[in-house]
């Protein structure tokens, strides 16, 4: 591995998913001729940005970065991957793994220079950068632009600040922002996992009424119990994609976790004007990985800590804390926290956990 560097890493990746670089060049020759219109079109259109495009892609982030949003992308140039720790090369190659860390450099909401300075001159000494991950870093002033010191014990200078888009605004840095160390070993250790992982070892579903040849949606039908969740995903598009081949972790709240809703406030909530905010409720309950939670325990055993973190579809973070013989604990954006009441129940298409609540995004 030694003779490798990071950046060469990534693009072997990108070549093994069959992405040519004249599908980059392609890509580049047709938005030269306009101004980008996101953030994904910035990092596509940058030529100091090549391997940045490629390790978005292969994470499978570059969707949301091109949609309607509101971001802010801490943009390492291509020099940076040489930068990179040891410790994070071998996570280059796994997709899951990459996402997390290149979460790190995303935050919710634009950020514009000015704002992070006007921040740290309130304070005094400096703001905090919250990223999508459970990443919180820390903004100082350099002289007119602003220096981002990570969890990981590095820092990352912004070179070219407010590269405003349609959907937030770029600030290209000289390195990454990571996670700290310990975060790093818990990503590490957790395995990859593809579309029929957790099948053998699932458990019988709520009543013996789960079969593992079913989607995540054929088996919500014919489980009473979970009838409420299923109505809110069946008004979203997400009932297509669970009802689809895929790998997802779907964290299921029982019909008694409604309990607090009104009959009246659940089917306002059902009502066409509500599509927005009824599909990202809905999918900060949704992982794109078959999670199994015993494997997660045995794995968070490892590490200096029992959490578990990742991200939801929507880009919420979830965080799941496992340890001893206790029921596994889901925690939402708010702080909010949920025993899992039954766990690993194997789908064809992924796994579900069914808990006591629901997650609230922000």
């Amino acid at each position: 591995m030694s003779h490798f560097t990071s950046a060469s890493l990534i693009m072997f990746a990108v070549a093994a998913l069959g992405i040519t670089p004249a599908q980059f060049e392609s890509h580049s020759d047709a938005t030269d001729s306009a101004p980008p219109t996101s953030i994904m079109d910035f990092v596509e259109a940058s030529p100091d940005h090549t391997n940045l495009a490629a390790a978005l892609r292969l994470a499978r982030l570059s969707e949301m970065l091109a949609q309607p949003g509101d971001y802010t992308l801490f943009a390492p140039t291509d020099s940076a991957f040489a930068t990179l720790p040891p410790s994070i090369i071998p996570l280059l190659l796994r997709p899951l793994e990459l996402a997390e860390i290149l979460r790190c450099n995303i935050v919710d909401g634009a950020q514009l220079r000015q704002d992070m300075l006007d921040e740290i001159d309130a304070d005094g000494r400096s703001t905090t950068v919250s990223a999508q991950a459970w990443c919180a870093s820390a903004a100082i002033r350099a002289d007119d632009s602003v220096r981002i010191y990570d969890n990981f014990g590095a820092s990352a200078l912004v070179t070219a600040a407010d590269q405003v888009q349609s959907n937030g605004v770029v600030h290209v840095t000289d390195s990454f922002l990571l996670p700290d160390p310990s975060d790093i070993a818990i990503i590490a250790a957790y395995p990859d996992t593809d579309p029929n992982a957790g099948q053998e070892t699932g458990e019988a579903g709520p009543d013996g009424q789960m079969r593992e040849d079913r989607t995540i949606i054929e088996n919500l039908r014919n489980v009473p119990e979970l009838s409420k969740f299923l109505q809110m995903i069946e008004a979203t598009d997400w009932a297509e994609r669970l009802d689809s081949e895929g790998s997802f972790t779907l964290i299921t709240p029982n019909n008694a976790a409604f309990a607090s809703i009104s009959e009246g406030e659940f089917s306002r909530l059902l009502e066409p004007e509500q599509s927005a905010l009824l599909t990202k409720l809905v999918g900060s309950h949704i992982l794109r990985r078959t999670l199994d939670l015993d494997d997660l325990r045995a794995n968070l055993s490892r590490g200096p800590r029992n959490f578990f973190h990742t991200s939801a579809e929507t880009g919420d973070a979830v965080s799941i804390f496992a340890a001893g013989n206790a029921a596994p604990r889901v925690f939402d954006e708010s702080g909010r926290s949920y025993d899992v009441i039954e766990k690993n129940l194997a789908q064809s298409n992924g796994v579900i956990h069914v808990i006591g609540g629901i997650l609230r995004p922000r």
